[in-house]
């Protein structure tokens, strides 16, 4: 996506035109915008890490470039059933990493919930939901006895990304995307952000209440980063990178104002 198609999104949105039909539009179209600058930037050798890839196609921002361009990195998936689709979906796609493993702050082990695939759940996409919240996960259902007929709760081993770039030799991040259902911030603790310093950190900003994400955007700001506030997502992304003219375009999604608060 263009400067000049975003810009005219920003300005229906400023202008509160059709907000409500506007978010997933202007969240689609920052994405799209600052994924595509990147990509053209660096001719597609775009060095990538996402956590919680899902199937790498229900509402996937980088999936395109990675079949597309060439784009290369580490994809995280816990959820069995989830990997399985993953390994389809890029099979023969060298330049995708895909591990079958959860991030966090450090080594240990922690519960997790996730859907029984094999039940019948109220709606489709819930069948995508899994988090180390147990909150995150039961305000979806209306009851506790309907979330504990849909949900199981498993134990299951975390890794630093630290750690994982270590094993796989993985020296460079340009876009570092983590939608974890509430444990975004949990993951970004274990990553070495002053060393790598993408030029875009994408991150799910829903589940984390407006404390925590006020203070989240203090620390990124401290860092150098510059964020475009979405509906759902955040994306964080190096002024020096983008230029001036990125910056003044997304100057209206530095404030929560069209976020889902």
């Amino acid at each position: 996506m263009n400067g000049a198609a975003l810009r005219q999104i920003t300005e229906m949105t400023v202008n509160n035109t059709r907000i409500g039909q506007l978010k997933w539009t202007f969240t689609n179209g920052i994405q799209a915008y600052l994924l595509d600058s990147i990509d053209d930037q660096l001719e597609g050798e775009v060095y990538f890490v996402q956590v919680g890839a899902n199937d790498g196609q229900m509402a996937d921002p980088v999936s395109k470039y990675i079949k597309c361009s060439k784009w290369r990195g580490l994809l995280f998936e816990p959820v069995a059933s989830h990997f399985a689709k993953l390994e389809e979906f890029y099979q023969g796609t060298e330049r995708a990493v895909l591990i079958n493993g959860a991030c966090g702050p450090k080594s240990e082990t922690l519960k997790f919930f996730e859907i029984d695939q094999a039940s019948a759940v109220p709606e489709p996409w819930m069948r995508g939901l899994s988090s180390f919240d147990r909150h995150t996960i039961r305000k979806h259902f209306k009851s506790e006895e309907e979330f504990e007929k849909y949900v199981v709760e498993k134990t299951i081993p975390v890794r630093s990304l630290d750690d994982y770039f270590t094993e796989y030799n993985q020296t460079r991040c340009d876009v570092l995307l983590i939608d974890t259902e509430g444990f975004e911030l949990s993951v970004l603790s274990g990553f070495d952000i002053d060393k790598y310093h993408p030029a875009v950190i994408m991150m799910e900003h829903q589940h984390l209440g407006r404390e925590l994400f006020d203070k989240c955007v203090e620390d990124m700001r401290a860092k150098g980063y510059i964020p475009a506030i979405a509906y759902f997502d955040t994306l964080f992304f190096d002024p020096h990178v983008f230029g001036e003219y990125s910056v003044r375009l997304l100057e209206p999604f530095q404030s929560r104002t069209y976020s889902n608060w």
